[in-house]
């Protein structure tokens, strides 16, 4: 599955955002400052991510979903 595969439940930002796709989640992550994206918990969801990417997997999906939703509350990007 490439990046255009879909999680299961979409992650609204308080911004307005939202993320429904793997590109959706890796453009999020691209749009943080550098010294955020640096951060450890970042950096293994952008791992979990390309992960998911390339295997395409249901189950590495699920973990690529729930790695940025952790980063993405750590960050208070969403409730």
């Amino acid at each position: 599955m490439p990046w255009t595969s879909k999680f299961k439940t979409p992650l609204a930002l308080k911004d307005g955002r939202t993320i429904e796709t793997l590109a959706d989640a890796r453009a999020v992550i691209l749009s943080l400052p550098k010294y955020s994206q640096r951060r450890a918990y970042w950096g293994y969801a952008a791992t979990l991510l390309m992960a998911a990417a390339q295997g395409g997997k249901r189950e590495a999906i699920e973990d690529a979903y729930w790695q940025p939703m952790r980063a993405l509350k750590a960050d208070r990007m969403i409730g």
